[in-house]
């Protein structure tokens, strides 16, 4: 079983993450330091928090975030090279950080606050396909809805992928009516699995397996000893 950990950074008390920040890799504290933001670095603390979540969850071990080591891949992909056969996706958006983990192949995952359509956006990064879905949708709050899918498809292939920007946005779309990628006309054997958690959030995973009868949503406590 695949599963995607959430934590609110509203329920990340200030000794919690000065604690979990203390279990990061020096790498990582360094890009939590270089956040201007004070909620930028609550958002990073919190995703780590998710990925040892997932860790200790998936190889039963306890204080498993004391020796993660998390490196890159060429196109800068993250990977923990003492756990290969473990894949994760790290995102955040408002006050939720988010981390998908699993052992069935390649991850990616993003979140994204349903916020107000953005046709700029759209015309610039979507494809074709999609702007014309977009424009068909005449209720707004479904127009809204549909625009956040679409962003956080894109956002978890490319994260799948670990080509980043690399890849134009507007060269893909996923299928309305098979769920299946397509890229210039051709179907790629991606999965996505799309849920609306936690209230007014939108989760895409994209992986390599049918993600209905393996991914679970569980939301964690920060604090919890």
């Amino acid at each position: 079983m695949s599963c995607i950990f959430a934590v609110c950074v509203d329920d990340l008390s200030e000794k919690s993450f000065r604690e979990i920040y203390q279990r990061m890799p020096k790498d990582r504290q360094t890009r939590t330091d270089g956040h201007k933001h004070h909620i930028d670095k609550m958002r990073s603390v919190a995703a780590f928090h998710a990925l040892e979540t997932g860790l200790m969850q998936y190889e039963n071990m306890d204080y498993i975030s004391q020796t993660i080591k998390i490196s890159y891949g060429e196109s800068g992909k993250p990977y923990l090279p003492d756990f290969p056969e473990i894949d994760f996706s790290i995102s955040h958006s408002g006050k939720y950080a988010i981390c998908a983990v699993g052992r069935d192949g390649d991850i990616g995952a993003d979140i994204l606050h349903i916020r107000k359509t953005d046709m700029r956006i759209a015309k610039r990064f979507f494809a074709p396909s999609e702007i014309d879905q977009l424009e068909q949708t005449d209720d707004e709050a479904q127009r809204d809805r549909l625009f956040v899918q679409i962003w956080t498809r894109k956002e978890s292939y490319v994260k799948f992928t670990g080509e980043g920007l690399k890849v134009d946005l507007s060269d893909f779309a996923m299928d309305p009516l098979t769920k299946r990628l397509i890229i210039h006309d051709r179907i790629f054997p991606v999965h996505f699995w799309e849920i609306e958690e936690p209230e007014g959030y939108i989760i895409t995973v994209c992986c390599n397996i049918d993600p209905t009868k393996t991914w679970e949503y569980k939301k964690i406590d920060p604090n919890h000893d």
